[in-house]
């Protein structure tokens, strides 16, 4: 898993997403340790957790454009996202996807 230093995540934010959505998951760290979503996440009790509707549509559009170069990964992209769907409890995004 490649790792971003903070400074650079949050310079070129949207090249990593798209790289995340392309190559799978990059850590962001501070000083050498991994910090972000991972760290940050498993201190927030689940029905505190949201999606916005505009980071579905985002992840759909890398999806869309992943389509294009290439398919495998698209299909686990695709697959991940299905997954996140069947397990949230308070998904309720489905328009975005269609």
């Amino acid at each position: 898993m490649q790792t971003w230093p903070v400074q650079d995540a949050k310079a070129r934010f949207s090249e990593l997403l798209d790289t995340c959505l392309r190559d799978g998951p990059h850590a962001v760290s501070r000083r050498g340790e991994e910090q972000a979503v991972r760290a940050w996440i498993k201190n927030i009790p689940e029905h505190l957790l949201y999606l916005s509707v505009f980071t579905l549509t985002e992840i759909q559009s890398g999806i869309e454009r992943t389509r294009e170069q290439d398919r495998s990964k698209t299909e686990e992209i695709e697959q991940w996202l299905n997954k996140l769907q069947a397990t949230s409890k308070t998904f309720t995004g489905l328009v975005y996807r269609y």
